[in-house]
């Protein structure tokens, strides 16, 4: 019993409170209503000891942590933008950066090309001629086919971001169900037989693509077209006015011979010739408009990719129509595009020739 008695007064002798003068005051030894207030005190302050030591090593990790965090930051963003800006890497690391982060490539008209978008369209591009053509990027003639789909990309890439613009301005939109109703015309072609499966295999194998992705690349092709005929008054007009004269009664022939843009086939009545459902080589809206007519009927006004088209079956055996077509070509969009270049409203971020032309 002494010896705990003596061990306790040992450790209640270690606690001492420092006083104002620099001394220390005595132990207060038993707990009582009077000591109690000088015991708290003396074990809060020898938890000061501890408790501020380790305050400052907090702060100081969140210091070292954040400086790391930037740093880090700072190495990635240069690391990027070696590689896209300079290098111009194709790999796909970098694309998925690129779908992450927002990154521009051009510009036009105020209207940002995403680096995301160029990239997606020329390894689609690189992806057809190394695996269905057997090209090597390698190759001095390679890296001249290269720098080739490179200006495509660029090109076409600018024009759709051109397309977005004016198709906002104009109120123009695409939905999911025009863009289903075009798939179905695609895959309903002889090439395909009807089979989404075959579709978007063919898809994957020849351009790496996910169905996803093409069905992104169908929807701005569709909303192209759109722009290109709101924009386009005057190709609107001269359509308007011969689909009119269609309905008076006007022959077909000559009203290709007086109004159609095509002049290969103008003077011919703007006859095409013998095409095979399935078969024929023209845009699937078209396909579409054409082989939906019986014998001497003409189609409304189709809107395409190069212009407007009014359609006529001559004669219909089965799956073959003898057909003519009254052509509006559009021109609007190109003018555009040509005082956009002229006026210098037009700038790419990396070292790639920037000539548009409509595609």
């Amino acid at each position: 019993m002494k010896r705990i008695k003596k061990k306790f007064s040992n450790v209640t002798g270690k606690v001492r409170t420092k006083l104002p003068g620099g001394g220390e005051t005595p132990p207060p030894g038993r707990i009582t209503n009077d000591t109690v207030a000088q015991h708290r005190e003396q074990i809060l302050s020898a938890g000061r000891r501890f408790k501020y030591p380790l305050q400052h090593s907090k702060q100081r990790i969140i210091i070292i942590s954040t400086l790391i965090t930037v740093a880090a930051v700072l190495l990635f963003s240069t690391f990027c933008w070696w590689q896209l800006y300079k290098r111009q890497s194709t790999g796909m690391f970098m694309y998925r950066v690129t779908t992450i982060v927002p990154i521009p490539v051009a510009k036009i008209e105020g209207a940002n090309v995403r680096y995301s978008d160029y990239l997606n369209t020329l390894r689609s591009s690189m992806h057809y001629l190394s695996s269905q053509e057997g090209v090597s990027f390698k190759t001095e003639d390679g890296k001249r086919q290269l720098q080739d789909l490179k200006q495509r990309a660029m090109s076409q890439e600018m024009q759709y971001a051109l397309v977005r613009k004016l198709a906002k301005e104009n109120k123009l939109t695409v939905s999911n169900a025009e863009v289903e109703a075009q798939v179905q015309r695609i895959v309903n072609q002889q090439a395909y037989a009807g089979s989404l499966k075959l579709y978007k295999d063919v898809i994957k194998k020849e351009y790496d693509q996910s169905y996803a992705q093409w069905k992104e690349t169908l929807k701005i092709q569709l909303l192209r077209n759109k722009v290109y005929a709101a924009i386009d008054t005057a190709a609107r007009d001269k359509a308007n006015k011969a689909y009119a004269e269609l309905n008076a009664g006007a022959d077909f022939a000559a009203v290709a011979k007086a109004s159609s843009d095509d002049t290969a086939r103008r003077e011919a009545g703007g006859e095409i010739g013998v095409l095979e459902k399935g078969k024929a080589d023209l845009p699937p809206e078209l396909q579409d408009a054409l082989f939906s007519l019986k014998a001497g009927q003409f189609s409304p006004i189709v809107s395409s990719k190069q212009g407007l088209f009014i359609l006529r079956a001559i004669e219909v055996d089965g799956s073959k129509v003898r057909a003519a077509a009254i052509f509006f070509k559009y021109q609007a969009f190109g003018q555009k595009l040509d005082e956009l270049q002229k006026d210098h409203k037009v700038s790419a971020r990396i070292n790639v020739p920037v000539q548009l032309t409509v595609q």
